[in-house]
């Protein structure tokens, strides 16, 4: 990962410390799709896989 992609997912992940919720940018910038399934079972695409282990 370069230095300019490893400042930008550090720099959301400080926005969403600090503000103790998402806001409707990050959700934008983190999730690619939601699936909500019967019986409350929801399924999250998120756009940066494995975001703590620093691959994509």
């Amino acid at each position: 990962m370069d230095a300019k992609t490893k400042s930008a997912r550090t720099k959301l992940a400080r926005e969403v410390v600090e503000t103790g919720k998402i806001a409707a940018g990050l959700v934008d910038s983190l999730i690619g799709k939601v699936y909500v399934y019967q019986g409350n079972q929801v399924k999250i695409l998120w756009k940066m896989q494995d975001y703590c282990l620093g691959e994509l």
